[in-house]
């Protein structure tokens, strides 16, 4: 960050330590090497570079919120309407619907919405990612073949979560090392096959 941190807090014996450096501290800043850094992923600020090609006009955080809460509602509901495709067929879609409500309308959500800041813009884009990840893998491994380009989607929407909020990194993890096991055993049964002469 531009904002350097004053000789007060380099001056303390610990200034990593929260009683020490209260009254000195940079809120939400990271402090290294003499340095404040910036704790939010980047991705958000990526995103909106290519808009910035068409128009002067500031978009600001709370307009990113609200685009990531809605893009959190309808990846999960696209994950929902898959897993119910795929193993709930016979049932209705009440018991989805009244969920997607309840998702929209969650006290997080909300709280994010009603105070949306660089902060809530990071944590929404990190978790609308994680979703859409989510619901790519699910549908790349919901049927034989894998399909790659959703592997390949899923995948960049995983990093822009990760590039969002590296806190979501051991969620993250083990999505990633589930896919590994899902691909390693496709792969196995798919040589059996060969070897049986059964594919």
């Amino acid at each position: 960050l531009y904002v350097s941190p004053g000789p007060e807090i380099l001056s303390l014996d610990d200034p990593y330590d929260p009683v020490q450096n209260l009254p000195y501290r940079l809120h939400d800043a990271l402090l290294f090497e003499g340095k404040y850094y910036n704790p939010w992923g980047p991705a958000p600020a990526l995103l909106l570079m290519p808009v910035r090609l068409f128009t002067d006009r500031p978009i600001h955080d709370n307009v990113l919120t609200y685009l990531f809460c809605l893009g959190i509602v309808l990846s999960s509901l696209w994950l929902l309407l898959q897993v119910h495709r795929r193993l709930y067929a016979d049932r209705s879609l009440t018991v989805l619907s009244c969920g997607v409500l309840c998702l929209g309308l969650s006290y997080p959500m909300t709280w994010l919405l009603a105070r949306a800041a660089v902060y809530e813009a990071s944590i929404a884009a990190g978790q609308c990612f994680f979703m859409l990840g989510i619901g790519c893998l699910f549908r790349a491994f919901s049927a034989a073949p894998i399909r790659v380009g959703w592997v390949t989607a899923g995948g960049a929407a995983l990093a822009a979560c990760l590039a969002s909020r590296i806190s979501l990194l051991p969620a993250v993890g083990t999505i990633v090392l589930l896919s590994c096991w899902h691909v390693v055993r496709y792969a196995s049964r798919m040589r059996i096959g060969l070897l049986l002469g059964l594919t």
